[in-house]
């Protein structure tokens, strides 16, 4: 489904994962579901719904699903001009895992806008489900789905 880009088939997939952590009490299920679930709403074009599902992702949460709820969260304000917003989350995002050059270059990338506060020359950032996270994530969540079906 994701890997064949059928977002909206994915989405199917990720509401059911969500459903069956919440009636089975599965918490860390439950944010990979909503990860899941956000990724493929941005994939769709969605913002607002991702967002809703990034932010009720748990600070509990495993540290790369915060680390995508960051990065994701950045993406989403910088597409929309809150470079303030962006800045922020990509900032959170690093706090998480200082390493990674993607959030570094956005982070700069959204100072450098919020500082300049120009509407032109705005760059298209690449939201987390293109980097390194997103296959381990989707790892998890396709092993999920698979035993649910099963």
């Amino acid at each position: 489904m994701w890997y064949q880009k059928d977002y909206q088939e994915a989405t199917t997939g990720f509401i059911k994962v969500v459903e069956d952590a919440e009636n089975n009490n599965n918490d860390e299920m439950l944010q990979y579901g909503l990860f899941g679930l956000a990724s493929s709403y941005i994939m769709q074009d969605e913002e607002t719904a991702a967002l809703e599902k990034l932010e009720i992702i748990s600070g509990e949460a495993p540290e790369n699903i915060k680390f995508s709820t960051y990065y994701n969260m950045g993406i989403i304000a910088h597409r929309h001009g809150e470079y303030e917003k962006a800045t922020e989350a990509f900032r959170q995002a690093l706090l998480i895992d200082s390493t990674n050059i993607d959030a570094k270059i956005n982070l700069e990338l959204s100072l450098m806008e919020n500082t300049s506060n120009s509407e032109t020359g705005t760059r298209e950032l690449s939201p987390v489900s293109e980097t390194e996270y997103q296959s381990s994530i989707e790892d998890t969540l396709f092993s999920v789905i698979r035993e649910t079906e099963q």
